[in-house]
């Protein structure tokens, strides 16, 4: 079959199932403003495109979202008439829409079938919008926003013949008149690499010979639960151990999720300003910035635990990485979160509102490292089990033939 892929940083969600893809003799084309060089090994060809305008700021705000969605459109569009002059045209074609790049597929490829990866439809209520009281991005047209956010969105889905996403929570966001184009699979993790990794990680020394636990976000921003971890700093170094350190991991500069408040670099900066710690907590709090996976498996290896705080949103493959390798998470609780956390079975959950009951989770696993090894065995059967990379992108394609093979020709 030909096969066309398409990412706005390619491969995303689908580094997984190219090599499956490859291997049973499918020619794949992908398309992308970026193109990650270690996986041109399994494609046919590539069309990187680049927009050659950007968003117009002196429009009208609420349609910024849309425009830059559109102008993402219109030169991956141009990518996809080269690509169809070439004589390439797919009988399938994977796409994340998240950028806009598939508004004008059927204009060029009115046929194919068309398979969507659906990560995140914004809604009103229980949501990234009004989880948190403090920093939730919930005032004027910030709200208004959402619906110009989701444009793009709901036009994908009304064009995808089959509609893929990774947990049962994002599922049950999009709206229930496509919920029949949807399948439920995660991408899964590569746990062959992840396992030699980690196992050099082991026989390295520790990275640090004091007890130690981690945190990751990719700009320390609230989305990830940065500044709750802030207010609970103090406890968990006054009442964890004397000897307890903290390891950050993430870039201290630049938005990730939400924008930077006024007059700041990033959010440690306005965090260090608003909610600064003592001298002496300061000395035991460590920030790496952004590491190479390699570097942040070896940091994580000893890890007494790993507190992944979020709003709801979409999970990160760090949670299932760290869990199989048997680090115990420290979860706020929240239905994307229990998915794959069970408290003081596979995790431990707690109140996002109540956050020093995350300081008491701590405790009880240090306290009791029976727990904290069941936790980690069982955590690592549970992503051994469900989250193997082979066995999901095997799941993920014997579903899109599936639906393939029973579309009316």
């Amino acid at each position: 079959m030909n096969i066309l892929i398409i990412h706005q940083s390619f491969p995303g969600q689908f580094k997984n199932l190219l090599p499956l893809l490859k291997s049973l003799g499918h020619k794949i084309v992908a398309v992308g403003a970026r193109m990650d060089d270690e996986y041109k090994k399994f494609l046919h060809g590539q069309y990187i495109y680049t927009p050659k305008q950007g968003t117009t700021f002196t429009a009208f705000p609420l349609v910024h979202e849309i425009e830059t969605k559109t102008i993402r459109g219109y030169y991956a569009y141009e990518g996809f008439v080269k690509i169809k002059e070439s004589n390439f045209n797919p009988d399938i074609i994977i796409v994340h829409p998240g950028w806009g790049e598939s508004f004008f597929l059927r204009h060029v490829w009115p046929d194919s079938f068309i398979v969507s990866f659906q990560e995140f439809y914004y809604q009103l209520k229980n949501s990234d919008l009004d989880y948190d009281s403090d920093y939730s991005n919930n005032l004027g047209l910030s709200r208004l926003r959402l619906e110009l956010k989701n444009s793009h969105l709901l036009h994908s889905l009304t064009q995808s013949d089959l509609c893929l996403s990774p947990t049962k929570w994002q599922t049950s966001r999009f709206p229930k008149i496509f919920q029949d184009k949807f399948r439920t699979i995660h991408e899964g993790i590569d746990l062959e690499y992840l396992n030699s990794q980690y196992k050099l990680a082991l026989q390295k020394p520790r990275f640090d010979e004091r007890p130690y636990i981690t945190y990751m976000a990719r700009h320390l921003e609230p989305y990830r639960g940065y500044h709750k971890l802030i207010e609970i700093m103090p406890y968990i170094l006054e009442e964890c151990g004397q000897d307890l350190q903290i390891y950050i991991i993430g870039e201290a500069e630049g938005s990730g999720y939400g924008s930077i408040p006024d007059g700041f670099k990033g959010w440690k900066e306005f965090f260090e300003q608003h909610k600064p710690l003592k001298r002496a907590h300061k000395q035991r709090v460590h920030f790496l910035g952004t590491v190479k996976y390699e570097k942040y498996i070896h940091i994580c290896s000893n890890s007494l635990a790993h507190f992944y705080i979020s709003y709801p949103f979409v999970l990160s493959w760090s949670v299932l990485e760290l869990m199989f390798m048997k680090i115990p998470i420290i979860a706020n609780k929240i239905d994307m979160n229990a998915e794959v956390i069970s408290h003081q079975e596979s995790g431990m959950l707690f109140d996002y509102n109540k956050p020093y009951d995350a300081v008491s989770c701590l405790k009880e696993l240090i306290k009791n490292p029976h727990l904290a090894k069941k936790i980690g065995d069982n955590a690592r059967k549970l992503i051994t089990s469900k989250y193997d990379s082979k066995n999901t992108s095997k799941e993920i394609w014997n579903e899109i033939l599936k639906a393939y093979n029973s579309e009316p020709n």
